[in-house]
């Protein structure tokens, strides 16, 4: 845990209305993406907050920039933040979400619906009483999380946030979602290749998968089970690959 001194002090010259900024879309719009195929809440409520799920890289910080459009909102009223921005490396404690709050809201005193879109909001120690707090003394600010799986699981954000959140999963594109992007695309090359959004654009889409199942096996189920080698998970997920269709027992 970082020292309270030196916190104050990277707080002082922490400009985070700068850094969200450079994640919003007070001055352009989001670039074009696929339409994902997921079915959101009918509206934004300040008194719940909206979590996404999903796997590593499958497009949830897309989905963010998307509801834009889906919801109707006014860009200038929507403050974008990806937790996981350098910028804010020393800065990751609910101070700073409560900061972000404070001052986005202070630049809008006319307006009271406002909304925070927190990008990987797992990278903010105490973040979880924070947003409780704020839900349950709802004065229009909405909060809309994204999160990696290990660190969001539905049932222990239901222990932390009961009857406060609504949890929407993502997965990568299913093929009429990639057919968006790649018209001529078979069942075949859906199955190969599978649907991660920058796998399925780039040229070196295998590359990309190796580098996610290495991400996927070491941040996401390693830490989490704190397992002291990663060849016990790397071969139980090896067995599961060879076995895609058949029954397996625990």
């Amino acid at each position: 845990m970082i020292d309270t001194v030196d916190y104050d002090r990277q707080m002082e010259t922490l400009d985070v209305l700068a850094v969200a900024q450079d994640w919003s879309f007070w001055e352009g719009q989001a670039a074009d993406s696929v339409p994902r195929r997921v079915e959101l809440p009918k509206r934004l409520s300040d008194s719940t907050c909206l979590v996404v799920q999903g796997v590593r890289r499958c497009g949830k910080s897309t989905l963010l920039q998307q509801m834009i459009d889906r919801y109707r909102l006014d860009p200038k009223r929507c403050a974008f933040l990806n937790l996981e921005d350098p910028r804010l490396s020393n800065a990751l404690q609910f101070p700073l979400l409560e900061r972000l709050v404070r001052e986005f809201r202070a630049r809008h005193r006319r307006g009271k619906r406002l909304v925070y879109f927190l990008d990987e909001i797992q990278a903010v120690e105490g973040w979880e009483r924070w947003l409780r707090s704020r839900l349950d003394r709802p004065d229009g600010s909405v909060f809309v999380i994204t999160g990696s799986n290990s660190t969001m699981l539905s049932g222990e954000l239901s222990t932390v946030l009961t009857g406060r959140h609504v949890t929407v999963e993502l997965f990568p594109f299913d093929l009429q979602e990639l057919r968006v992007l790649r018209a001529r695309v078979d069942l075949a090359s859906y199955l190969q290749g599978g649907g991660f959004p920058e796998a399925c654009k780039s040229p070196d889409g295998d590359r990309l998968l190796r580098q996610y199942f290495h991400d996927i096996v070491e941040r996401d189920i390693r830490e989490r089970v704190a397992a002291r080698s990663s060849l016990p998970i790397r071969q139980v997920a090896q067995m599961a690959f060879e076995s895609s269709g058949a029954e397996m027992s625990l």
